[in-house]
């Protein structure tokens, strides 16, 4: 008898193909922030990656409701799904109001912001990537500590044909 494997396309895996570029760019962020505070250099850098972390991280919210709803299923604790979402949602939402900053800072490149609006906006970062890295480790709880989007073979699953 030939086992068969669920399929990789499946709702509650999108997620965490999708969520992991949005932390990598979001917790960058609040580095590229700083540097940008301190040195006024690297500005462009900055708004492209708040960019692709702010589009991904709204990628990742919508996946993550998808996978919400087969996760809560099989999870011993919900409520750590429940601060998983809260955290990321802060860091998507505050990221996502942080970008119009950046960019108007990127077309007044030429003249310049004041030292009190770049401390705004790496005080922001600062914070989103905070908030999305404790998402993140949220998230690695659900998987390595409850087994949330792992599938779980049955014992008559131990051999499987090529």
């Amino acid at each position: 008898m030939k086992a068969q494997l669920p399929s990789m396309l499946r709702d509650e895996l999108f997620h965490p193909a999708v969520a992991h570029f949005p932390i990598a760019f979001l917790a960058l962020s609040g580095a590229l922030a700083l540097f940008w505070l301190v040195t006024k250099r690297g500005l462009s850098t900055l708004l492209l990656i708040a960019l692709l972390g702010v589009v991904g991280g709204w990628l990742g919210i919508l996946t993550g409701g998808w996978a919400e709803d087969v996760v809560n299923r099989v999870i011993c604790d919900p409520t750590v799904t429940q601060e998983h979402e809260k955290w990321a949602e802060w860091g998507v939402w505050v990221s996502s109001g942080v970008l119009p900053l950046l960019a108007f800072a990127w077309f007044r490149r030429k003249r310049g912001v004041t030292v009190a609006y770049r401390a705004l906006v790496a005080v922001s970062l600062v914070f989103v990537s905070g908030s999305i890295l404790y998402a993140g480790h949220l998230g690695a709880s659900l998987v390595y500590q409850q087994g949330a989007a792992v599938y779980k073979p049955s014992p008559q699953c131990t051999e499987f044909e090529d």
